[in-house]
């Protein structure tokens, strides 16, 4: 389904206005007529460029992902989607953690994407079917700085919402 002009305003506006991504999806449904999945209302908002806000209360590092030991050969160069950024350390302006969804993911993975570090490396990522969280197409010894894993982590987080 196309969303006219005014639809994607108004969920411009419930973004800025702080909804959640299951309040927008309510929204659409309830009061535009527009029934989108979950992940499709995500995609939605990816297309459009817009980024939700932290939900109150949350906490940066609220769940504990760890990043296991890298692989090499398990990403690939899917079409992706859901761009995030955060800020290494916090700070604005600062060089940032950049993570995208794959919008077909690996096979033999729940989910996959990419992500670029402050120090310019990009590796694949994926979540198994047991849950872990590991990285590929970079060198098995590679360490992203200590400040990107908490950046990651929290990103990660959000696009998968």
């Amino acid at each position: 389904m196309k969303l006219t002009s005014e639809h994607k305003e108004a969920v411009a506006t419930w973004v800025a206005a702080g909804a959640t991504l299951n309040e927008i999806q309510d929204r659409l449904k309830n009061e535009l007529g527009v029934t989108l999945t979950f992940m499709d209302t995500r995609f939605l908002l990816s297309d459009l460029g817009l980024t939700l806000k932290p939900e109150s209360g949350e906490e940066d590092d609220a769940e504990v992902l760890d990043v296991v030991g890298a692989e090499t050969g398990v990403g690939g160069g899917m079409d992706d989607a859901g761009v995030l950024a955060g800020d290494a350390d916090g700070l604005s302006g600062a060089a940032q953690v950049r993570v995208t969804v794959d919008v077909v993911t690996v096979p033999g993975t729940m989910v996959s994407g990419k992500v670029t570090f402050t120090d310019g490396v990009t590796a694949g990522w994926y979540l198994d079917q047991m849950g872990q969280l590991g990285l590929s197409g970079v060198d098995r010894t590679y360490q992203p700085p200590e400040a990107d894993v908490a950046a990651f982590q929290r990103e990660l987080q959000r696009a998968l919402r």
